[in-house]
């Protein structure tokens, strides 16, 4: 009984270390493009961006580049969305300043050391590309 406990605390630690090491090299990386349903999105993905209110979501694609220097992170995803391009962006800004974030430009919108940025692209038949790029600066 006690190899059996033993392989079994060897196997979750070995596990466990993996689970760290690729998670470093992830949260390092340039320009990491990934879905919904992969370890990345877990890993990589703030909250703020994993609880965008829009319901109405498809074709969705995230993007995560690290901080570099001056360069900021970048947590950025891009979907498409059937409503209509008002209610998108007032469901949006009222999700942004719920999180405490002020406007502080035309789709902009900033708290502390982050910087939201909102952009719309009409793709016909009332659908709409929305990109969501979270930018967090070093400070």
């Amino acid at each position: 009984m006690g190899t059996v406990i033993k392989r079994l605390l060897c196997t979750g630690a070995v596990l466990t270390l993996m689970l760290a090491v690729y998670y470093a090299l992830a949260s390092l990386s340039e320009d990491r493009s990934y879905s919904k349903y992969s370890i990345d999105y877990l890993l990589l993905t703030p909250s703020l961006v994993k609880k965008i209110p829009i319901e109405d979501i498809s074709d969705e694609f995230y993007l995560y580049s690290a901080a570099d220097g001056n360069k900021p992170s970048r947590a950025l995803v891009t979907f498409t969305s059937g409503m209509n391009r008002e209610s998108v962006e007032g469901t949006l800004a009222n999700y942004l300043r719920s999180e405490h974030f002020k406007t502080s430009g035309a789709n902009t919108f900033t708290r502390q050391n982050e910087e939201v940025i909102l952009e719309y692209q009409s793709e016909g038949e009332g659908f709409h590309r929305i990109s969501f790029t979270l930018l967090e600066y070093l400070q």
